[in-house]
């Protein structure tokens, strides 16, 4: 996190989201790959997202999966001994239209979603039925200038993961298990997206653990998103997870939550914001991200606020549906949604939310990434019969 919103030297060196990357090998392997029911292709968005440019264009020598490997459970808990044929098969997924929460700042077509994904660049996003979904909403009561790039995610078809960034402190404790700031490797084949985490350490000691390795003690006060090991997410204050702590595979923490229990944090309209890194004369913070989840646990939101206060992203939270929601990072350099695809058949990065979304060549898939962030997978993809 940058607290002066300006963009690091690092940053500065990493591939603008821009260049429209296509993988021929990715098509003929998604075509293999099909949902448990397979439902009639929504039609393309509108608006649609950039193309990353930091995608290669040649082999780094890089193996990647055949088509045969891919697990009938991709992207399922660990736990679960079930089979993907054994389970109910999900509804198609269509999140109910955002009503604009200011009319004042609505522009056409807010509130209405399109699916994201798309097959030509490998995306296991684009795989119908589609299980993420974006919009566009103006939260502020006025000005139109402010506004929030929103995903809503299938739960039902979708598996959330959280890991450490090979910069954070502690990363080399996780070692031993996984490679900090890597998609695991088990999980890259069914990958749909990245997203990132929250503030680094030092930026309010917010809990961070994995695996059983904690790498930032939990605080009463922070909004915690909680995974658990047989694939469930929630969102709240830590102390509403007194007995249930022994089940949690992960824990990424922020500060208090924007919304809990579909009401707003008292602070918020008073304007005592500084826990979020809220308010600063003298600076202006572009950018902030927050997730969300609905009260059924069902849909997961995350979103970029643009010109956004952290009143701002509460409020369009709220709107969109979510009970619950966390502000994660800020600033230009540290917000970002990417879509996972296939480039020369191995999985990369080829589209993000938001155009200018920074990130480094091939991170998240062969380079880790310095920074903490969460993954997300489908579980509803079926390999190809021999």
């Amino acid at each position: 996190m940058q607290f002066d919103g300006k963009q690091t030297a690092a940053a500065r060196g990493w591939s603008l989201a821009s260049r429209r990357i296509a993988s021929m090998t990715m098509v003929a392997w998604l075509s293999g790959c099909t949902p448990q029911a397979p439902t009639p292709s929504a039609p393309p968005s509108p608006t649609p997202t950039t193309r990353s440019e930091s995608a290669p264009t040649t082999s780094d020598g890089a193996t990647p999966p055949p088509p045969a490997t891919i697990r009938a459970d991709a992207g399922a808990a660990p736990s679960s001994s079930a089979s993907p044929s054994s389970k109910p098969t999900p509804a198609p997924f269509s999140p109910p239209p955002v009503a604009p929460p200011f009319e004042l700042s609505a522009k056409p077509g807010d509130g209405e979603w399109t699916p994201m994904g798309d097959a030509s660049f490998g995306e296991v996003a684009a795989t119908d039925p589609s299980p993420v979904f974006r919009t566009v909403i103006h939260p502020h009561p006025k000005n139109p200038f402010v506004s929030m790039e929103l995903v809503a995610m299938d739960l039902s078809r979708l598996r959330v993961g959280w890991t450490i960034g090979k910069a954070d402190a502690g990363a080399q404790r996780l070692q031993s298990i996984q490679t900090p700031g890597l998609v695991p490797d088990g999980e890259q084949a069914a990958a749909v997206a990245v997203f990132n985490g929250g503030f680094q350490a030092r930026h309010g000691w917010w809990g961070q653990m994995t695996h059983g390795i904690t790498f930032v003690p939990a605080k009463d006060s922070g909004c915690t998103v909680a995974l658990t090991h047989d694939g469930r997410v929630s969102i709240a204050p830590w102390t509403a997870f007194e007995t249930e702590r022994d089940r949690l595979l992960s824990f990424r923490q922020g500060p208090p939550c924007l919304v809990a229990d579909g009401e707003l944090h008292p602070n918020l309209e008073k304007g005592l914001t500084r826990v979020w890194a809220g308010k600063n004369p003298d600076l202006k913070t572009r950018r902030r991200s927050v997730l969300g989840i609905d009260a059924e646990k069902k849909v997961l939101f995350y979103a970029i606020g643009i010109e956004a206060r952290p009143l701002d992203l509460a409020r369009g939270m709220q709107a969109a549906g979510a009970a619950n929601a966390v502000q994660l990072d800020i600033n230009f350099a540290w917000t970002r949604f990417l879509l996972a695809g296939r480039v020369e058949g191995k999985p990369r990065v080829t589209t993000s939310l938001v155009p200018d979304s920074l990130h480094g060549k091939n991170e998240y898939f062969s380079r880790p990434s310095d920074r903490d962030f969460f993954y997300v997978t489908r579980t509803d993809l079926v390999a190809p019969a021999p």
